[in-house]
C-alpha cells in the first residue's frame, strides 16, 4: 500500500512538471501562476505545494527532469579527452544535442521557455544567479578540456582554451535561440553537421 502511494505520488509530481511545461510555453514564465498549472494537471494548489516550494522551484525541476541527462553525458564526453577522436565525440555530442531537440517535443519546449519566455522578474532572480553558476561550470569545464587538448597537439588554434569555450558556448546558445525561433528554416540533421562542421573542422587543421 505504502508503495503504491509513494508510486502516486511521483505520478502526480511528474504530471505537474508536464503541466508546468504547457503553462510556461503557452504564457511565458512572468504570466504563469501556480494556479494554472494545477488547472493543467488537474490538481489542487496544495498538490503543487507539496511537492514544490514555489513556482522557481517548479521551473528549476522542470528545467532538471530535461537538462540532467544532457548535462551528465556532455561532462563524460569531455572529461574522455585521451581518447584519438575526442574532439569528435564533443562534435558529434553537439550534433546530437540539436538533433534532439528538433525530435523530441517536450525538449522543444523546455528549451523555448528557458532561452525565450524566461522574462525577467524579481520572483526568477534566483534563477538568473543559478543560470549564471551552471554557465561557468560549464564554460570552466570546456576551457580546461581545449587547454589539454591544445597541449596534447591534437587541436591547432591560436586562441586560448578559455576563448574556445566561450566561443562554443555563446555558438550554440545562438544556433539554439535561432532555430527555436524558426525551426521551419533549418533542416534536421543536415543543418546540424554543417553548423558543428564549421565550428570544429578548423580546430583540427594541421
Amino acid at each position: 500500500m505504502a508503495r503504491r502511494t509513494k508510486e502516486e505520488a511521483e505520478e502526480t509530481r511528474q504530471r505537474i512538471l508536464s503541466a508546468a511545461e504547457t503553462v510556461f510555453y503557452e504564457r511565458g514564465v512572468a504570466h504563469t501562476t501556480l494556479e494554472m498549472i494545477a488547472n493543467e494537471a488537474g490538481v489542487t494548489r496544495g498538490a503543487i505545494y507539496w511537492h514544490f516550494k514555489n513556482k522557481l522551484h517548479l521551473f528549476t525541476e522542470m528545467h532538471e527532469r530535461v537538462n540532467l541527462p544532457m548535462r551528465e553525458m556532455f561532462f563524460q564526453v569531455i572529461r574522455d579527452d585521451d581518447a584519438a577522436d575526442s574532439l569528435s565525440a564533443l562534435e558529434n555530442f553537439c550534433i546530437d544535442t540539436l538533433v534532439n531537440v528538433h525530435n523530441d517535443e517536450r525538449l522543444r519546449k523546455v528549451y523555448t521557455v528557458i532561452l525565450l519566455k524566461c522574462e525577467k522578474s524579481s520572483s526568477m532572480e534566483a534563477l538568473s544567479e543559478r543560470t549564471l553558476q551552471t554557465r561557468k561550470e560549464l564554460t570552466s569545464a570546456l576551457a580546461a578540456y581545449f587547454s589539454r587538448l591544445k597541449e596534447r597537439g591534437m587541436i591547432r588554434s591560436p586562441v586560448s582554451g578559455e576563448a574556445l569555450a566561450l566561443a562554443l558556448h555563446s555558438y550554440m546558445i545562438g544556433i539554439f535561440t535561432d532555430y527555436l525561433s524558426a525551426p521551419e528554416s533549418y533542416t534536421m540533421p543536415e543543418d546540424a553537421q554543417a553548423l558543428m562542421r564549421v565550428f570544429f573542422e578548423p580546430l583540427r587543421r594541421q
